[in-house]
């Protein structure tokens, strides 16, 4: 048992804010992440609204800068899965892939994960080159690429693939496509191709390429080869771990005190970096401030 002032889980733009600032204001806490430090970020092929960032910065370069500014800190992170999530006497109780952590004080900033079920048939050879996100193909090179979605996350996995010399083509189920005009016109002139109303029937396994994607289009049946199906079809929070007999706000707030919602896992349809980061720094101060209340 591992008994702390401050746990935070999630070590994204908000975890990472929410520990520096807390840390800053001597604060003992443990920062939980479960795969690596930037979270969703690290999928973001360039963020050009950061302040300090005039040019832009890839997600990875800025999630790398994330881990350094915790490193600057002596802030470690601890690997681990929060698995549960009870209340204890005197704050709360986190079960992890490892041994169980006792905090007053508790930042989620557990993002998002993906949203929906697959539902059409995948051939077992073939469910090995689906993912929902960019970041398992970053070294993929060449080959063709397939992904439906029509959202700003689509449309900037289709950049990413683009640039690594990936031919893609975007499958949108709707009429248009929902993602910033900024980035559909930067998909046009990077060789991105469209097409709506195309709704995935079947994926098998293909000849000569990974996967045969069957979908229909405007009453017709039809099929394309690739080597990766990216399935971006939005995102809801992660909060698998909250109880679901706790109440929630819509706003994302827990009815429960001493517990703080930051960045994506709010539910807010504005996810990005900075304002993560910012709500980040308010959940610590709010902490701080009821730590010398007390």
């Amino acid at each position: 048992m591992i008994t702390t002032t401050a746990a935070i889980i999630g070590a994204g733009p908000a975890g990472v804010a929410a520990a520096v600032q807390l840390k800053r204001n001597g604060v003992d806490l443990i920062l939980l992440e479960k795969k690596a430090v930037g979270g969703l970020l690290r999928n973001a092929q360039r963020v050009e609204n950061y302040p300090g960032f005039p040019a832009g910065i890839s997600g990875l370069a800025l999630a790398s800068r994330l881990y350094k500014h915790l490193c600057a800190w002596r802030i470690p992170v601890l690997r681990r899965t929060v698995l549960a999530l009870d209340r204890c006497r005197g704050g709360f109780l986190l079960r992890t892939s490892g041994e169980s952590i006792r905090c007053s004080s508790l930042v989620v900033a557990s993002g998002t994960r993906p949203r929906g079920s697959v539902d059409f048939p995948v051939d077992k050879g073939a469910s090995r080159w689906i993912v929902r996100e960019w970041l398992p193909l970053r070294n993929l090179r060449g080959g063709q690429a397939i992904i439906s979605g029509a959202g700003d996350a689509a449309f900037d996995h289709a950049l990413n693939l683009a640039g690594q010399g990936v031919e893609v083509t975007i499958l949108d189920r709707g009429g248009r496509p929902t993602a910033l005009g900024l980035l559909q016109e930067r998909c046009r002139r990077s060789g991105v191709g469209y097409q709506n109303h195309a709704a995935i029937r079947e994926v098998e396994s293909g000849k000569g390429y990974h996967l045969a994607v069957l979908y229909s289009r405007k009453g017709r049946n039809l099929v394309i080869h690739g080597d990766r199906l990216i399935l971006a079809w939005g995102r809801e929070p992660e909060l698998r771990f909250f109880p679901a007999t706790w109440p929630v706000l819509d706003s994302g707030t827990a009815l429960w005190p001493g517990i703080h919602f930051t960045g994506d896992v709010n539910g807010s349809q504005f996810r990005q970096a900075a304002i993560a980061a910012g709500e980040g720094v308010k959940a610590a101060m709010e902490i701080v401030r009821q730590i010398e209340e007390s």
